[in-house]
């Protein structure tokens, strides 16, 4: 198995936490909400309000307009921000800039997609080693960032593979955020895909015990994919669906939904 270590990351090695680009007290509110929505819960609705919240409390936040931009459905205001994001990334620290070219390359994807524009496995690959390279380079030097360290795990996934990417959050994560809803729901996935159908049963549920019976997308986003690793096709179309029917615009949920047809 190949584990995609970090190195060290010993408490005297920590820098300050991570400054997103905003002093504004509610920019910095609500684009942290809108992580935890959108990561632990699946409510892409809330996320959205929450991300736009932001950035109307700071124009000039970078980072707040890039999260903006990656969740919005229209592509003439995509095309908008990234113009803005590209002017307001010149004053950006270089911490910042990591996650700016991240997120401006999955616009620009997003964008590219929808025009029905091919774009070459080259260019992919590229596109995948500069999201990797900037994520470990990111949380290696933020460990404390959860959602950043998410997204990370799953780039890990999508290149090498299930086993890989959970050693990988076994080892990269904290006590605290193994716990978290993104990491319980992610880590059942991942166990039910290289079939340790037991334990991806047992992390539902302690999933489940955690929301305290206030189920939300995730919950059933996670069960749904359990499921279709288990080849139960209907069982997991009817969680995916209970993921959708909690908000619509749950666009993961409905791109596993689509994918069954």
């Amino acid at each position: 198995m190949l584990l995609i270590g970090l190195g060290s990351c010993k408490k005297n090695q920590t820098p300050p936490g991570f400054n997103p680009g905003t002093e504004n007290p509610i920019a910095l509110h609500h684009y942290r909400l809108g992580w935890m929505q959108i990561m632990d819960y699946g409510e892409w609705t809330k996320a959205e309000n929450s991300f736009r919240t932001a950035t109307k409390a700071d124009p000039n936040f970078a980072l707040g307009n890039c999260l903006v931009g990656r969740i919005s459905t229209n592509m003439a205001e995509r095309k908008r921000l990234l113009e803005k994001i590209t002017a307001q990334e010149k004053n950006a620290t270089k911490d910042q800039r990591l996650l700016i070219e991240i997120y401006k390359s999955s616009i620009i994807r997003m964008n590219n997609r929808e025009m029905g524009i091919q774009i070459p496995d080259t260019l992919k690959a590229v596109r995948y080693l500069l999201a990797e390279n900037n994520s470990k380079k990111f949380v290696q030097k933020y460990p404390e960032e959860d959602y950043v360290k998410a997204e990370y795990i799953e780039i890990l996934h999508s290149k090498y593979g299930p086993e890989t990417a959970l050693d990988s959050l076994e080892f990269l994560t904290n006590s605290l955020q193994k716990v978290l809803p993104f990491y319980l729901g992610y880590a059942a996935t991942l166990h039910a895909e290289i079939g340790n159908y037991g334990e991806a049963s047992l992390l539902l549920q302690v999933l489940k015990n955690r929301q305290n019976d206030t189920l939300r997308p995730n919950y059933y986003l996670s069960k749904g994919q359990v499921y279709k690793e288990f080849d139960s096709i209907a069982l997991a179309k009817k969680y995916i669906k209970k993921a959708i029917a909690l908000d619509t615009n749950h666009l993961i949920a409905k791109r596993l939904l689509n994918s069954f047809h």
